[in-house]
């Protein structure tokens, strides 16, 4: 889904009217939802394109899940000096993630990071710690809960999450898609 313009809040008048769309797949098996554009993410003009974002991407095509994925983020617009996005940007934003969640249809919704989670299920969580790496159904989708990758960056020792997570993402593919290998 490709944001031409917003002007619903201050973020976007900080970024020059110009939101980060999605990008992948349109009919995705599976859709990663992030936080907010960083710097990188900004000047490009896509998610997940930083450091972060390449780790997400390594996981994904070692995997060769790419062709059936959608990248995404909670919010659109890059926050100031990379600061979480504040609720009512998360409030404003969460109309673009709905639609894109609607138009593009995922089987499988993995929540990456904490406002990630805030703004899919419109509430606040505090921590991760008890959510992460457990699949559940929800409004007839999967759910899967991970760090966002700039987390697992500053603590290495997570990896196994993101290779528990692409385990279980790989296998789900295999149910159903028989060709898959």
């Amino acid at each position: 889904m490709k944001i031409k313009s917003c002007n619903s809040c201050d973020l976007c008048l900080s970024n020059n009217f110009t939101p980060v769309s999605g990008r992948g797949n349109k009919y995705p098996t599976f859709m990663f939802v992030g936080e907010a554009p960083g710097y990188t993410e900004y000047k490009e003009g896509s998610p997940f394109v930083g450091v972060s974002g390449k780790l997400l991407q390594s996981y994904i095509n070692n995997i060769n899940l790419n062709n059936v994925s959608y990248i995404t983020n909670a919010v659109k617009c890059r926050p100031p000096a990379n600061r979480e996005p504040l609720w009512y940007e998360l409030d404003i934003c969460r109309n673009y993630l709905e639609a894109e969640i609607i138009i593009h249809n995922p089987k499988v919704i993995i929540l990456l990071g904490r406002t990630a989670i805030n703004s899919y299920f419109n509430t606040y969580i505090p921590t991760l710690k008890k959510l992460v790496g457990i699949p559940f159904e929800y409004n007839n989708r999967i759910i899967y809960i991970n760090w966002h990758p700039s987390y697992i960056l500053r603590n290495p020792k997570l990896t196994i999450e993101y290779d528990k997570m692409f385990k279980f993402l790989s296998s789900y593919y295999k149910l159903i898609n028989p060709l898959y290998k």
